[in-house]
């Protein structure tokens, strides 16, 4: 927690740079950690809550506090205006009242610029992810820094076995999520795609034939999503190309952190289940685009869907069974049993 005189500092700091355009905020998230006085974002000295919205609340009434006093012979003449006092003092009232509008209308709840409706996001429902509330939307402008983030960085790891060939090849699609320390794998899909060198980091990913053998193994990082509430959230996601021959011997995966196994799966035995697929499966083609679609959820927890012609990942189902917006006219959909899969297509018929 801060001391008094920490929080003096920000609190000058605060008054100082409220009146420019640079953010004040941020001066006081980077500072406290440059001076080495702790991340005061995560900091739970407060009531085993983070210190953060406290801290940052206190120091913004208190520069409102402080301009309200400052200027306060401007606003008595304001206030006096609207029973006959000065008319140029009555229409700064009103231009003020004005320009507070946006920002306590669009400002607070958020503004959907895509949406085709509702773009006003209800302040009483949503707020922005940055605004550190609940209930939490992503607006436009956090989702467009996050795609030009993952633009500009490798998610992708590339194994040492594999030349660093452009071409797409067959690999692995790996992914899944550490949440509060546990570890989740999700099912692996047999993608065709090119492999970029992986950032280094402190897990291990391992692929084992069915005699316990080691067949890859890739370290890898995974990034931590920021600013979540009471959590802690990281999250990978890479392929892993490789032969065909190599990809039908793998048994099982394992991923681990400094020698010690966090999780693993292990393929079905005996004969691949996706093999039958199309036999389980129900699809039916419904209008505007939309498909209804169900399979057997024992023998394949997750499918994958793709755009036969583009390759395009279109989304995960679970459940076995759902609803799809927008099915492309030819959708390719994998079934996989945690490590293998199977590819089945399906094409929308001509009428429809």
């Amino acid at each position: 927690m801060l001391n008094p005189l920490q929080i003096i500092f920000l609190a000058l700091l605060q008054g100082v740079t409220e009146l420019f355009p640079i953010s004040s905020l941020g001066h006081t998230v980077i500072l406290p950690g440059l001076f080495g006085w702790g991340n005061l974002i995560e900091n739970t000295a407060c009531g085993g809550q983070s210190c953060f919205l406290p801290i940052i609340v206190a120091l913004h009434l208190g520069t409102a506090l402080a301009l309200l006093i400052y200027y306060s012979r401007y606003w008595i003449e304001m206030a006096a205006s609207l029973t006959g006092g000065d008319p140029a003092r009555r229409r700064l009232l009103g231009l003020l009242i004005v320009a507070s509008i946006p920002g306590g209308i669009i400002g607070v709840p958020g503004w959907d610029a895509f949406a085709t409706s509702g773009n006003l996001k209800d302040q009483n429902t949503f707020t922005d992810v940055m605004g550190y509330c609940s209930n939490q939307w992503i607006s436009d402008y956090v989702y467009m820094s996050e795609l030009n983030y993952r633009a500009s960085k490798s998610f992708d790891v590339a194994s040492a076995i594999v030349s660093n060939d452009s071409d797409p090849q067959d690999a692995l699609l790996v992914w899944g999520r550490i949440e509060n320390g546990n570890v989740t794998l999700e099912p692996a899909f047999k993608v065709r795609a090119t492999g970029i060198a992986p950032q280094p980091g402190p897990y291990l990913w391992q692929a084992q034939d069915a005699l316990g053998q080691v067949l890859i193994t890739l370290p890898f990082d995974a990034p931590e999503v920021a600013d979540l509430p009471d959590t802690s959230l990281r999250i990978f996601s890479f392929v892993v190309p490789m032969s065909a021959d190599t990809m039908s011997k793998i048994s099982s995966v394992h991923l681990s952190k400094d020698g010690r196994e966090l999780t693993h799966l292990t393929a079905a035995s005996g004969s691949t289940p996706m093999l039958d697929a199309r036999a389980v499966v129900k699809q039916q083609y419904l209008p505007n685009h939309k498909m209804q679609f169900s399979w057997d959820a024992t023998q394949s927890p997750l499918v994958m869907l793709r755009d036969a012609k583009t390759g395009e990942v279109r989304g995960f189902l679970r459940g076995g069974s759902a609803t799809i917006e927008d099915a492309p006219d030819d959708l390719e959909v994998q079934f996989s049993d945690g490590i293998h899969s199977n590819a089945v297509e399906y094409q929308r018929p001509a009428q429809q």
